[in-house]
């Protein structure tokens, strides 16, 4: 998928627009995108279609779970684009590891504890959804966008070997097995996972450790092993974590963190672990200390208390952020982002003589099209900026009823008629008017319907959501009314009056 195409080859899931690449791993290819409704910067996760082991839609299915939990970041869209499977969802800041590098591979202790505690709940919930992540790492671990009251909160991604250790709606837990394969990271894995045995809820806690460990200590004692095969180098990894005795591993450091590893190493394979008391640990360790859960973490103190986004790496940063590194657009994104959109406007102008958008509607993303074919500012409802940005291409370009269309009959009408007196703009008018309010009481009433609480289906009469498959048919729709194709049924004429006069 190229980001360097032009007109609509780069937009996917019907507004998205793919931009630079930010991310590669053996899944696939992630990519900057802009959601072209509201301006915002999402990213864009491509999977080839026939991938050895697909696994996008596990991960998405496994979002869709968990939607609403703390610390996951929303999914807009999921589909097939071409030979891609791909996924919309929330732009994030850097990784931990990220994060981890910029500070010099060393994070403090009082960074850690309050990372700690909310990495398990993280993990937490991921349980209680019935789910295990079964590859902790650091690099699935990310921090909010900067100047946002999620800069600091601790998101989790990537749930591609995410799996059901239960049954949702029974409760059953899946049965004991061994000689399992290994197929995830092996320096932070539970020493059961290298011993062949199925991976529970118990696992996912000891690979949290391990983390906390290569946080304090910037390695640990297993990295660097070389070996002929990976299978010989995650035995001699699996040796050595047998073999260290946990008070080695975390000598020098609050006895909290050997007595959380204790504590996960002991678990039974279906027991449920206290999650309440593995926080209370490390809140245990920052009272000790005398610290405090501030919210202020080592990568805020760097370059004088200025933050990591100020430092000197952060282009390379957020360049090279990994597979799961989803770094977070510029302060000024917006603006680069009308300058892209009045670009597209002046190559649409030399190939249909098209005019270029209106400064209300380059300075408010959410203009409305009035009858005349011009805009006034609107509110938050996406389907304004849609309406600003399509229709009224169609609107100036549509023939006046004295100006004969290419195929020489009046207004666009038929090649055997001329067309009648509706066929001109303020057939433009009712047809844009019309779509333009009935997309916008959808909108009003799916708000209504969230704040209530209740199913957009009980919101008469507007009970169907308007799907990318919908917005197409009424495009078209609207496009042949234009063209005189399509005749104004009396209804629209009738209650676009209703409407324009209310």
């Amino acid at each position: 998928m190229s980001s360097n195409d032009s007109g609509t080859a780069n937009i996917v899931g019907v507004y998205f627009r793919v931009g630079k690449k930010i991310g590669e791993g053996s899944l696939g290819v992630i990519f900057e995108g802009t959601n072209l409704l509201k301006l915002t910067t999402v990213a864009i996760k491509f999977e080839p279609r026939k991938a050895d082991d697909p696994r996008l839609r596990d991960e998405f299915r496994s979002y869709r779970t968990l939607a609403g939990c703390p610390g996951i970041p929303q999914i807009y869209h999921f589909g097939q684009q071409g030979l891609h499977n791909i996924l919309v969802m929330d732009l994030l800041g850097p990784s931990l590891e990220d994060l981890f590098n910029m500070c010099g591979r060393k994070f403090s202790i009082k960074t850690v504890s309050m990372a700690a505690r909310q990495m398990l709940s993280r993990v937490q919930a991921i349980h209680e959804k019935s789910l295990i992540y079964r590859d902790i790492k650091p690099d699935d671990f990310l921090i909010g966008c900067p100047g946002t009251k999620a800069a600091n909160l601790i998101h989790v991604i990537d749930f591609g070997m995410a799996k059901h250790y239960r049954d949702p709606k029974t409760k059953q837990h899946i049965p004991y097995r061994e000689r399992k394969s290994l197929n995830v990271m092996a320096r932070y894995m539970s020493i059961n996972t290298h011993l062949g045995r199925e991976r529970s809820r118990r696992d996912d806690l000891e690979a949290l450790g391990h983390v906390f460990m290569y946080f304090l200590r910037g390695s640990l004692p297993w990295q660097g092993l070389k070996a002929a095969t990976n299978e010989q180098r995650y035995d001699k990894i699996g040796e050595k974590k047998m073999t260290i005795p946990i008070n080695d591993l975390c000598e020098g450091y609050p006895e909290e963190f050997g007595v959380y590893l204790h504590y996960v190493r002991k678990l039974g394979f279906e027991e449920t672990p206290d999650y309440d008391f593995l926080r209370e640990l490390f809140t245990r360790v920052m009272r000790i200390n005398g610290d405090v859960d501030d919210g202020v973490f080592d990568w805020n103190l760097l370059n004088g208390g200025e933050g990591w986004e100020t430092s000197q790496g952060q282009a390379q940063a957020l360049v090279q952020m990994q597979n799961a590194g989803l770094a977070p657009a510029p302060q000024d994104q917006r603006k680069d982002l009308e300058r892209r959109r009045d670009a597209d406007w002046r190559r649409a102008s030399q190939a249909g003589g098209v005019n270029p958008p209106s400064q209300v509607d380059a300075i408010n993303p959410f203009a409305r099209p009035r009858g005349d074919g011009t805009v006034e500012a609107g509110d938050d409802n996406p389907y304004n900026n849609f309406f600003g940005v399509r229709f009224r291409r169609l609107w100036k370009a549509s023939p006046k009823p004295t100006e004969r269309a290419p195929d020489g009959n009046i207004g666009g009408g038929d090649d055997d008629t001329e067309c009648d007196k509706d066929v001109d703009r303020p057939r433009v008018s009712s047809a844009l008017t019309f779509l333009h309010y009935y997309l916008t009481a959808v909108h009003r009433t799916t708000a209504k319907a969230k704040a209530d609480k209740c199913s957009l289906l009980a919101q008469r009469p507007f009970r169907p959501m308007i799907s990318p498959l919908r917005m197409t048919m009424l495009t078209i729709t609207c496009r042949g009314m234009l063209q005189g194709k399509t005749p104004l049924p009396s209804m629209m004429r009738r209650k676009t009056k209703e409407m324009r006069t209310s």
